[in-house]
């Protein structure tokens, strides 16, 4: 039974014209364009197919589950698609876009830092990137190269998954917080000391207000 299913595994990977290869590719080509919607409108329909074959007929998965075909077709075109830069970065952005999406953490609901026994930290689904093109911008205007800039991609408690651009001073205090969570009134009173020309209390506010910043309470360890 065992070399009867290695024979079946073995046709369905090198002959694309038999049943199994055909459902196979087929399979691999609507999980593409399901994770990857925007990459394989730029790569093209036929790029997109022969690109499917290529992966099925010549990549070692080191993840065999069939819902992890998305992060092994990156490893894919990381190691053998020679993809423009620009195309490959597109590839890996919405491939933290799925990540993020399918992240198993809880997100509750916005919370406040209003009590000063407070703790703040980050949302557990962020995931930092940073982009050769404004994944923002109206939807193709990411086919034109633009700075690269750092970005927040993280999941909120309704559902949404959100990009957010980030300035430096932002990414030095997130920084801060991806040790770990930490005291309200400590955090801010340490922080202000470094960023004078911004206000921490407000930056922590609006943070907690779209969802990439969380707090709990002490005594019930829950993050909100």
């Amino acid at each position: 039974m065992t070399a009867e299913i290695a024979g079946l595994c073995a046709v369905a990977r090198h002959d694309a014209g038999s049943l199994y290869g055909q459902l196979l590719r087929e399979n691999v080509v609507d999980v593409l364009r399901g994770s990857f919607p925007r990459f394989c409108e730029r790569l093209g329909p036929e790029r997109v197919t022969a690109s499917a074959d290529r992966f099925v007929a010549g990549h070692q998965a080191t993840r065999p589950e069939f819902h992890h075909i998305a992060t092994e077709f990156v490893l894919f075109a990381q190691a053998r698609m020679a993809l423009e830069p620009a195309l490959l970065s597109l590839l890996e952005y919405e491939w933290v876009l799925l990540a993020v999406e399918i992240d198993p953490a809880r997100i509750a609901a916005p919370g406040t830092a209003d009590d000063a026994s407070a703790v703040v930290a980050l949302n557990p689904t962020a995931q930092f990137v940073t982009l050769p093109f404004d994944p923002i911008a109206d939807e193709g205007a990411d086919d034109a190269p633009a700075p690269a800039r750092p970005y927040a991609v993280y999941r909120t408690a309704d559902h949404s998954v959100v990009t957010q651009a980030l300035t430096r001073d932002a990414c030095v205090l997130l920084d801060r917080l991806r040790a770990g969570p930490r005291d309200v009134f400590a955090f801010v009173h340490e922080a202000q000391d470094d960023f004078p020309e911004i206000e921490v209390g407000d930056w922590i506010t609006r943070g907690l207000g779209d969802g990439l910043l969380c707090v709990s309470q002490p005594e019930n360890g829950a993050f909100a």
